[in-house]
């Protein structure tokens, strides 16, 4: 379970923005939001969503042939695969190997 504000701190940028690229990251399939479970409807309204990422806590990432179709069916201008390495490298053409914290200035450096 992941804070947005938590995020937002350590990437330097607002909860909004987070927000908004947890929902996107969710609209492409590449992150489900789930719903906090309680009983009471009221509190589960209010409270925020938790979501699920997964993370390969490899440095030498490997991608499946179902990642490369996933890559075809959505088209993105570009690829990070996020590690904890703090280095960054090349994969292959539009597909970069990155840092958490490297990720915000290359999503940056692109827009």
């Amino acid at each position: 379970m992941v804070n947005y504000s938590t995020l937002a701190s350590f990437l330097g940028v607002t909860s909004t923005t987070v927000k908004n690229y947890i929902d996107l990251l969710a609209g492409t399939y590449m992150v489900e939001i789930i719903p906090p479970y309680i009983s009471n409807l009221g509190k589960r309204l209010v409270k925020s969503p938790n979501f699920a990422i997964e993370c390969k806590a490899s440095y030498s990432p490997v991608l499946s042939k179902g990642n490369y179709l996933a890559f075809e069916d959505i088209s993105p201008k570009h690829t990070f695969i996020v590690t904890p390495s703090p280095d960054s490298w090349s994969m292959k053409e539009k597909i970069d190997v990155v840092s958490l914290g490297e990720l915000k200035s290359k999503i940056d450096h692109m827009l």
